[in-house]
């Protein structure tokens, strides 16, 4: 890139001042005494090519909105562009159409150079060489860092160091592991292994045909070994069952002669023995018993017989069997009257607490009968319960007011809030699209990274120096017509070759046959019949000039405007006629030679006389390629195109397209990025407004205002049910009351009835 001019319309205490740098100079020398805008004008390049920063130290005499800087540069191709720069937001860069172009136009000519990379290496003041100066001092005094360190490659040593580490720990410092060594073990272990492991497709082929072949004799010997348990379970039933059935036959055999007998029961064996045994037994009793009574009939002979007792036998034995039981009651006796004496003074308590003043003896004949006191004691029991319904049913209405009192106070001191219905809705929309902080952040990304294609595919293209709505605006030929005039272009480039070669060629032969002539002549006059006829008719001339010149006929100058030799005419005419005469005789001995000679000059003769037709056939080949390539140029006028050849187009037709295509990507991105961008607009502000105006305040992303949302929306859901508890609670307690209260009067009216019952019962009883 280079600087051609550079315009100071409104900049620092400078306006409409220019400075131009012509190309034909080797060197720029700008001079100027102190204050007249020198470090002035460097800052103007810097800031006409890389924008105005936010603050500026030249808007003391123009404001801010009113710098201007033009600068007019060369690209390395030689194609020139004016830009005018202004400070400003956006579009601070226009061209010289004073239409508004992006700064990717300019950076064609950058050419990837920043704007510390200029300051650094081209824009340097005062201030920037001590800073290098600095820099050189503290790179380590070596040559080459500080060399280095002028560019801006500083702490080099440390960064040398470090590297140096960093080998040490790749190849060994002779202190520990060598990280390339471990990693050269692990790669051979690595490759041990899948040799190891590795299986030759001939070693698998076979393990698969091993397989299959095992898997078959496998399947055949489990159906051989089925067949085999078959039969050894057929073998083993019978040798189970072999010695039964012999048993069988062997007791079949011995029951044969008692066909006839009776069947008996299988236990008739045992209980044969029992019956035994019983019989036995049976027989000892008898005898015991037969023993017994003859010794009871012998004391029965021997007591005495009175009548009396006998006839009081029978009592005498109820008597006897009732004997143990006396005893029992007798030992029984002294807690039966300490228990009767407790409940005497129970008794006597009773009559004490009931005001009854009779002795216990009298209260036990002043007890009602069993009925009446049964009733007596259901009524007690009735009280007891009734005053256990009466005492609960209050307990529970004031229980109940309790509540209700209590929810009233709850209801009253949380106030009704606001319904968190809209703030839901809003953050299950939110939630609903998806994370779109992040889907903006791709967007945003693939914005920039279709941005940054589309614009270094512009750069790249080449022949074309405009933005790009004007590559996509400008008309591209058609296809169709693009390749005729292509094909024609190609035509006469191909026939103004042909016809190039071809009279190259003929210029080529020409020149042979003139270097074979003068070879043939070898600096001689040839004896062809033209030389010989031309010499004899030379000769003839001089005869006759002589035989004019002897008649007195011919003046002396007659020689001289014949083109005759000088010299007396005798002797030229001896000359004349000596050189046809060798002529002759050298045509009839050198026949070959002039032959040769005559077929060549009749060759070259012949191809001068064809020059004419190559040249014109030349020079129409090249009026057909020059209007060829001027259609050519033509066609690519519309679109403000220079062309090159067929090839070049096609591929720089490729390059638009391609070019066009990020274009259209870029839109895209755009559209995707606005559209992410609206819906996380309209998410924040549906989000925003649904929430209340201090949890909304301030710049937040989307994410951040939904965990907001989501905090507040909880807590308003909170309080709302906490609210609707409330509110259910007092409506419950409400609803309960008239229950309660029904149930506490209906205890008093059951209880007062009683009373009636109670009145009537002692009454009727006589009780006081």
């Amino acid at each position: 890139m280079k600087i051609r001019r550079l315009e100071l319309l409104r900049y620092g205490h400078l306006s409409d001042v220019a400075l131009d740098f012509s190309d034909s100079a080797a060197l720029h020398v700008v001079l100027g005494a102190n204050e007249a805008g020198k470090s002035t004008a460097l800052a103007a390049i810097a800031d006409a090519l890389f924008g105005f920063g936010h603050r500026t130290a030249f808007d003391f005499l123009h404001g801010g909105p009113q710098l201007r800087v033009g600068i007019t540069l060369a690209a390395q191709d030689g194609s020139e562009a004016r830009f005018v720069r202004r400070k400003g937001r956006g579009d601070t860069l226009r061209d010289a159409a004073n239409e508004s172009v992006p700064d990717l136009v300019l950076r064609r000519f950058l050419g990837g150079a920043s704007r510390e990379l200029f300051e650094r290496s081209f824009g340097l003041d005062g201030t920037r060489l001590r800073e290098g100066g600095a820099a050189l001092l503290s790179s380590g005094g070596e040559a080459g860092e500080s060399l280095l360190a002028s560019t801006g490659l500083r702490n080099l040593h440390s960064a040398l160091a470090a590297l140096d580490k960093e080998a040490d720990s790749l190849v060994g410092d002779r202190r520990g592991k060598r990280l390339l060594s471990v990693a050269v073990n692990a790669w051979d272990a690595a490759r041990r292994e899948t040799d190891e492991r590795l299986v030759r497709p001939t070693a698998w082929r076979e393990a698969e045909q091993a397989h299959a072949d095992a898997v078959a004799a496998l399947a055949k010997v489990q159906d051989t070994a089925r067949s085999l348990s078959a039969e050894n379970n057929r073998l083993q039933r019978m040798r189970r069952v072999g010695p039964i059935l012999v048993g069988l036959d062997n007791a079949r055999e011995t029951l044969a002669p008692l066909a006839d007998a009776p069947h008996l029961p299988a236990d008739v064996a045992t209980r044969q023995h029992d019956a035994g045994i019983k019989k036995l037994k049976a027989a000892d009793t008898i005898a015991r018993e037969t023993a017994d009574a003859a010794r009871l009939t012998a004391q029965h002979a021997s007591l005495p017989q009175d009548a009396a007792v006998l006839a009081a036998q029978d009592r005498i034995d109820a008597l006897d069997a009732r004997l143990p039981v006396v005893r029992e009651a007798l030992r029984d006796l002294p807690g039966v009257r300490d228990k009767v004496a407790q409940w005497r003074n129970t008794v006597a308590q009773a009559c004490e607490v009931l005001g009854i003043p009779l002795a216990p003896e009298a209260a036990r004949d002043a007890v009602p009968e069993t009925r009446a006191r049964n009733r007596v004691q259901q009524l007690i029991r009735d009280h007891a319960a009734l005053d256990e319904r009466v005492a609960a049913a209050a307990k529970n209405l004031e229980a109940a007011e309790r509540r209700r009192d209590r929810a009233v106070l709850d209801l009253q001191a949380a106030s009704a809030p606001p319904s968190p219905v809209l703030l839901r809705k809003s953050i299950d929309d939110a939630r609903a699209q998806g994370p779109l902080d992040d889907d903006l952040a791709d967007a945003a990304r693939v914005l920039r990274d279709a941005a940054a294609a589309s614009a270094a595919a512009l750069a790249a293209l080449p022949l074309w120096r405009g933005d790009m709505a004007s590559l996509r605006a400008c008309p591209e030929p058609l296809p169709a017509t693009v390749n005729d005039v292509a094909a024609r272009l190609e035509g006469a480039r191909q026939a103004g070759e042909t016809m190039q070669a071809k009279a190259d060629q003929h210029s080529d032969e020409m020149a042979g046959l003139a270097a074979e002539l003068s070879h043939i002549a070898r600096g001689e006059t040839v004896p062809t019949p033209d030389a010989v006829a031309s010499a004899r008719a030379v000769r003839d001339r001089v005869w006759r000039l002589l035989r004019q010149t002897f008649d007195g006929g011919a003046p002396p100058e007659a020689a001289e405007r014949a083109g005759l030799p000088a010299g007396p005419l005798p002797e030229v005419f001896e000359a004349v006629r000596d050189a046809a005469d060798r002529l002759a005789d050298q045509r009839a001995d050198d026949a070959q030679r002039v032959a040769d000679y005559l077929a060549a000059q009749a060759r070259l003769d012949h191809l001068r006389g064809q020059r004419e037709a190559v040249d014109a056939a030349l020079a129409a080949a090249e009026a057909g390629a020059s209007a060829a390539l001027k259609d050519w140029h033509a066609l690519w006028a519309p679109a403000g195109v220079v062309p090159e050849g067929p090839a070049a187009m096609t591929e720089w037709r490729r390059a638009r397209a391609e070019a066009l295509r990020l274009a259209d990507a870029e839109i895209a991105a755009h559209r995707q990025h606005d559209a992410r961008a609206a819906r996380s607009d309209a998410a924040r502000e549906a989000l925003s407004a649904a929430l209340p105006p201090a949890d909304a305040a301030g710049p937040q992303t989307l994410a951040a205002l939904l965990r907001r949302a989501e905090i507040v929306c909880d807590a308003a859901e909170a309080d709302l049910a906490a609210h609707c508890r409330a509110a259910d609670t007092l409506a419950l307690a409400d609803a309960q009351l008239p229950d309660l209260r029904d149930a506490v009067y209906g205890a008093s009216s059951a209880l007062e009835d009683w009373r009636m019952r109670w009145s009537a019962a002692v009454a009727m009883l006589g009780l006081p």
